[in-house]
């Protein structure tokens, strides 16, 4: 007869050494550990707390919120977060600063996540403080050690040549650098997935990666996948899992290698080009290499690539900006025949369309968070997602109010479900508090005379 207390002691010291064999595994994995992170993520989160994660999904020209406050609600513009409502935080009557007794219009771009509106306004943007940091970047410095890629940045059709004397299109920014978002999937795809050392943080342009896509497409042409060259590392850690983690396992590189079909899925591009296009039709919508861009396809992409960097915890921290400030993309595919910029100017339906159709893609992101299981909720509940834009209203380019929105719980941390009215509170203060969510606390972050305290959220 067996002693009931030998039993646990047995069962847990057997539990125990298959945590340390796992966690000894992911270790030795390197760059490859994104095969096993999802599959692991239930075991060992029963020995530690689950990371937190910050992302930033960011849309251009705000909402029409003058003479109609309630634009940016469950039933006109967030239509598509409905189903996610109890998990989101609105924050309403939040506003920019006026720089000059002006707004800065599309001069937020440099902003509105810096919170540093030092020698910049929306026509001269000669000046950049050293310090110019997005909050983003000021938390992945403290929390991205703990990663292969301390913050990964998305793009789609994010880059433009510079309007009105000075560059609408990166917001993300370190130390007085813009960090611009990478804008080809083939290229995040090779850097996420390869098992390569992770390249040096961006600085500059960031081209399509020639060798990345070159690699993908010799593969591609031999039927093979970039997961092939990892069968050492499958096979480790199928000698380690249980039934029901094997079946996660090919669950997850299936997902993967599907993803990388669709990405692969060439239309006639040479790889050579800045941007992507897809094979009309095809069946998942996915993007292909060449020279233009198709928005939705590349969307698609970056958005499940931004989940994947996630769910493989190979960031903490990301970012995903759709387009650029005054863009001048025409979306063809809900039938528009206006560009966003000359929309915002113009308003009508077809710009009511175009930001609902924006907000139905930043939803994507936020489903498949919310519908992946972590602990005892989701891998929602342990992120820190911020939807903004650079702008307030795009008609009149004011940035007060500001249509701004958290969806997950930062760990149990925040109280979703509901909004709040910040009474013409700073934007800028806002990174105070996510700082601190975060468990990473800015100082000496943002303008002084913006960054005056935490938001009071309840």
């Amino acid at each position: 007869m067996s002693h009931p207390n030998l039993t646990l002691s047995r069962g847990s010291r057997s539990m125990s050494q298959s945590l340390i064999k796992r966690r000894t595994l992911l270790k030795g994995l390197g760059a490859a550990s994104f095969l096993a992170a999802p599959v692991f993520r239930a075991t060992l989160a029963e020995a530690q707390a689950a990371p937190l994660r910050l992302v930033v999904l960011e849309f251009p020209g705000g909402a029409s919120m003058v003479g109609n406050q309630g634009i940016f609600s469950y039933d006109q513009m967030l239509k598509s977060l409905a189903p996610f409502s109890s998990d989101i935080l609105i924050l309403e009557n939040l506003v920019d600063p006026q720089t000059g007794g002006v707004d800065l219009g599309h001069g937020c771009v440099r902003v509105h996540l810096t919170g540093d509106g030092r020698g910049v306004s929306e026509d001269e943007f000669s000046f950049t403080p050293p310090t110019l940091t997005s909050f983003d970047q000021a938390i992945a410095a403290t929390i991205g050690k703990n990663t292969r890629f301390s913050s990964l940045e998305f793009g789609v059709s994010s880059v433009s040549p510079p309007q009105d004397g000075f560059d609408r299109s990166n917001i993300i920014w370190s130390k007085g650098v813009s960090i611009p978002a990478v804008q080809d999937p083939a290229t995040m795809f090779s850097r996420l997935f390869s098992g390569a050392p992770a390249p040096p943080a961006p600085t500059g342009s960031t081209p399509a990666d020639a060798d990345a896509v070159a690699k993908l497409q010799a593969l591609n042409a031999q039927r093979q996948s970039i997961l092939d060259l990892l069968k050492a590392q499958v096979t480790d850690i199928q000698g380690l899992v249980g039934s029901a983690e094997k079946r996660r396992l090919d669950e997850h590189l299936s997902a993967l290698r599907e993803l990388e079909k669709s990405i692969m899925s060439v239309s006639g591009g040479n790889g050579g080009g800045t941007g992507v296009v897809v094979t009309p039709g095809a069946s998942c919508g996915a993007p292909s290499l060449g020279g233009g861009t198709d928005v939705p396809a590349v969307g698609a992409a970056m958005s499940e690539l931004l989940y994947q960097a996630i769910n493989c915890d190979a960031t903490r921290v990301a970012s995903l900006q759709w387009l650029t400030s005054g863009s001048t993309v025409v979306f063809t595919w809900i039938g528009g025949t206006r560009d966003h910029h000359a929309m915002q100017h113009a308003p009508g339906p077809d710009l009511v369309a175009a930001q609902n159709w924006l907000m139905s893609q930043i939803a994507v992101v936020i489903k498949r968070l919310k519908e992946t299981p972590e602990g005892s909720g989701s891998m929602l509940d342990n992120c820190l997602v911020v939807v903004t834009s650079e702008m307030g209203d795009g008609e009149t380019h004011i940035n007060h109010p500001i249509p701004m929105l958290i969806a997950g719980k930062a760990g149990g941390q925040l109280r979703t479900g509901r909004s709040v009215d910040l009474k013409g509170a700073n934007r800028a203060n806002l990174g105070l508090n996510i700082g601190s969510l975060m468990g990473a606390p800015l100082s000496n972050w943002g303008d002084p005379a913006w960054v005056t305290g935490p938001l009071e959220l309840g």
